[in-house]
């Protein structure tokens, strides 16, 4: 489960770096059922796309368990502890 916080520690880290881009808006869909173009996964760098394929695998066993909005507040608030599962 520790892709969640990799992935939002990297975008709190470098926010304009445009290949996190493709990572935030991917948490952003997984978070609030919005809309993803998954071939965007394939403009990452190889280290970036294990890191979505990790996020993918973690949200599949819990991201129902989580309130929909805990990823995308994590990532607007940067004080904000990353914590999810049970």
């Amino acid at each position: 489960m520790m892709s969640f916080k990799q992935v939002v520690e990297r975008i709190r880290a470098n926010p304009d770096d445009p290949g996190l881009a493709v990572l935030r808006d991917l948490v952003i869909a997984l978070d609030t059922d919005a809309a993803f173009e998954l071939d965007r996964i394939y403009e990452l760098k190889h280290a970036d796309f294990d890191l979505a394929l990790c996020l993918l695998k973690d949200w599949r066993i819990v991201g129902f368990l989580q309130p929909r909005g805990t990823l995308t507040r994590s990532l607007a608030e940067p004080a904000r502890e990353v914590s999810l599962g049970a």
